[in-house]
């Protein structure tokens, strides 16, 4: 539990002072911290949203088992309900899809900054970047109306972190940035328009 609380605070930490960051010499290494620097969001997440969907469930639950005498049961299943269905989606988003969208991103990342002559060091540096990167999303990804603001603040401390990881200028990392984007804003569209074009079919 101490560890997991020392990287919670080191990703805090970074998250506000992004020119700190620094490069794990492994893909593990920093795939391992953001794991243990996830945990406590996630619990947050997960009381929070299991809570309030808990509660409207509940309600839900209450008012629909009153109609059938089981007021009770409806209750508890409602309440229940909530709970189990954003440890599910906490665990898929957290823990099983942001990693494998980092990873990604990070593969993509490093060969467009590779290709332009604009990175420095090896894709265990693009990642950590990334990780760091994403830490603003991860920490206030719990909190309502606050999620926004957080990727926003993602994306700026991901171009300083990278540019610090990989020995390159705010500019360059910028634009490597931006050219990943604009990769998987294709890929989307080349997906989009062959399931449209698929289903006109």
């Amino acid at each position: 539990m101490t560890a997991i609380l020392d990287e919670f605070k080191k990703g805090w930490g970074i998250m506000l002072h992004p020119s700190q960051a620094t490069s794990w010499p492994s893909v593990g290494g920093a795939l391992g911290f953001y794991y243990k620097a996830a945990v406590i969001p996630f619990i947050l997440f997960v009381v929070l949203w299991g809570t309030l969907s808990g509660f409207l469930l509940g309600f839900l639950g209450f008012f629909l088992g009153g109609l059938v005498g089981t007021a009770g049961l409806g209750t508890l299943l409602g309440v229940g309900g909530g709970y189990v269905l954003f440890l599910i989606l906490g665990i898929l988003s957290y823990f099983i899809l942001g990693p494998i969208g980092l990873l990604v991103e990070s593969g993509v990342m490093q060969g467009i900054g590779r290709g332009v002559k604009k990175f420095n060091n090896a894709y265990s540096a693009t990642l950590s970047g990334n990780v760091w990167g994403t830490m603003p999303s991860i920490m206030l990804s719990w909190i309502p109306f606050v999620s926004l603001i957080g990727g926003i603040w993602a994306a700026v401390v991901d171009i300083i972190a990278i540019s610090k990881v990989q020995n390159t200028s705010g500019k360059a990392a910028f634009g490597v940035w931006i050219l990943t984007i604009i990769v998987f804003a294709l890929i989307y569209l080349a997906v989009i328009l062959a399931v449209t074009i698929g289903i006109a079919h």
